[in-house]
């Protein structure tokens, strides 16, 4: 049986005052609600290494899964974020999670390019 997997492009780092060290920006944990947690590209991928990027991306969203619940988490580098949903635009139905501060928690949105009267729904 498949379990749904949140596939995250890449999770920001900055640097912590103290031990001067990388460290994860933010706590993406609570995306676990809507399955395991699976890291696209570290966090030192920058933009520089597109091509390689596209084709571990290509390889590692083709097990995205819409019927099991997989979903997308854009962070980081814009020009990655752009990649991963450009790949799963080519399906035509894709989910993303967007945070909402005020709830304190992820939600989950369906951009459907297959219908227009779909269009993006978003499960609040």
């Amino acid at each position: 049986m498949n379990h749904p997997k949140v596939f995250v492009t890449q999770i920001p780092v900055r640097r912590d005052p103290k031990t001067n060290e990388l460290c994860p920006a933010l706590n993406i944990n609570i995306a676990q609600e809507y399955g395991s947690i699976e890291i696209l590209s570290p966090s030192q991928v920058g933009y520089t290494q597109v091509p390689e990027t596209m084709d571990r991306y290509d390889d590692m969203l083709c097990s995205y899964s819409e019927e099991f619940g997989d979903t997308l988490l854009p962070l980081g580098d814009p020009v990655l974020v752009a990649l991963a949903t450009g790949i799963l635009a080519r399906r035509g139905c894709f989910s993303v999670l967007k945070w909402d501060k005020n709830a304190g928690r992820y939600f989950k949105t369906k951009i459907n390019f297959n219908e227009q009267s779909e269009g993006i729904s978003t499960n609040y």
